[in-house]
């Protein structure tokens, strides 16, 4: 959002410190000046968000780089998980079927052996024992060497189910791992896109404010050479007010005197032309004196604005109305209402700023007033 000094800035120096009537064109060069710089700040204010949306483009971009790969991998382990736990069912299968035949070769062997000891020449078959040669001993050894050899394979299978086991755990570490990745750059993810979206908003508001600066610094120079009399035509001005000064355009607390003025809550110093004077919304607005309207309408973000020519080399300027009752080309007579007060966008209460221009320079109107 645009910072609220910028505005500020704008107001009181571009707006009601811009009608200058007589300037020459030094002088209107100067007037501008304030609102040329305020332009190439904010120009600089919409370069710089630029600047960051392109950097948080960039980053965007990496963080999705990242993100895929790293879910890329996730899924890689995930597969690589579910082919070792496949592995882990085929080895503990196999373990069974060996857990099997060695309970079949012990019951085998037990046969065997019951059949040889209760056959009818049992004792001819033990009295002369030897391995190899009778069918008891054939028998055990056979059994024994069978069972040396499934005892075998079942450690050998228990071992390659013990080291599966360890890369399932290590592959599930891996795994929850990169899924812990993968939501921390979701996160970042979410969070660029924030920003993006905060710097754009921010350039699209400096942008318009750019458009507004230049729009106001023409309608300043449009109004200056409009209301500036031409040096052929310039009357001889007696400079005196009828009674001796000006009547108060509305009774009210001086919020901003004339001079240059420090704003407390931006901490920026600008030059007031004139003073603000509290008021309640709509209280009466009167001419401080006899003169004609030159001008009554709105005037870029001042709101509704009057003013007198009082054909002495004085005008008078009424702004923040929220009401004009006179129109441009009416001859007003001192203490007659023109207007109802308004707000003012720069303050943070209603007001009138009222400002006094002795050949179209500012002056304090403190001097006049009576």
């Amino acid at each position: 959002m645009l910072p609220k000094k910028l505005f500020f800035v704008i107001l009181m120096l571009g707006i009601f410190s811009g009608i200058a009537f007589s300037q020459t064109a030094t002088e209107k060069k100067k007037e501008l000046e304030n609102v040329n710089k305020e332009l190439n700040q904010a120009q600089k204010k919409a370069a710089e968000s630029e600047a960051k949306r392109k950097k948080a483009v960039s980053s965007k971009k990496t963080i999705t780089n990242q993100l895929t790969q790293t879910k890329k991998k996730a899924q890689e382990l995930q597969r690589t998980e579910s082919l070792l736990k496949k592995d882990l069912n085929v080895t503990k299968s196999q373990i069974d079927a060996t857990n099997k035949e060695i309970a079949n070769t012990v019951n085998s062997t037990n046969k065997s052996l019951n059949e040889l000891l209760y056959m009818d020449n049992r004792h001819e078959l033990l009295s002369d024992f030897c391995e190899y040669r009778y069918p008891l001993a054939i028998v055990i050894s056979n059994s024994n060497e069978k069972y040396k050899e499934l005892s075998s394979k079942k450690n050998k299978l228990i071992d390659q189910d013990l080291k599966t086991q360890n890369k399932v755990k290590n592959v599930s570490y891996q795994t929850a791992q990169e899924n812990k990745k993968i939501a921390n750059y979701a996160q970042q993810s979410s969070n660029i896109d924030k920003d993006i979206a905060k710097y754009e908003r921010e350039k699209k508001q400096y942008q318009q404010k750019v458009a507004k600066l230049k729009k106001d610094a023409q309608a300043l120079q449009s109004l200056i050479a409009k209301l500036t009399p031409k040096p052929e035509d310039k009357p001889k001005y007696t400079y005196t007010f009828p009674g001796g000064g000006l009547d108060w355009p509305l009774r009210g607390r001086i919020l901003r005197s004339y001079g240059t003025q420090t704003h407390e809550k931006y901490n920026v110093s600008t030059m007031n032309n004139g003073l603000d004077i509290a008021a309640d919304l709509g209280s009466s607005v009167k001419a401080s004196a006899s003169g004609e309207v030159v001008f009554a309408e709105r005037f870029s973000g001042s709101g509704l604005m009057i003013i007198v020519d009082h054909k002495n080399g004085f005008h008078t300027v009424y702004g923040n109305n929220s009401q004009l009752l006179v129109a441009k080309g009416t001859n007003v007579t001192k203490g007659q209402i023109i207007a109802q007060s308004g707000t003012s966008s720069s303050l943070d209460e209603a007001c009138l700023h009222f400002e006094l221009r002795k050949n179209g320079k500012p002056v304090d109107p403190a001097s006049y007033l009576k």
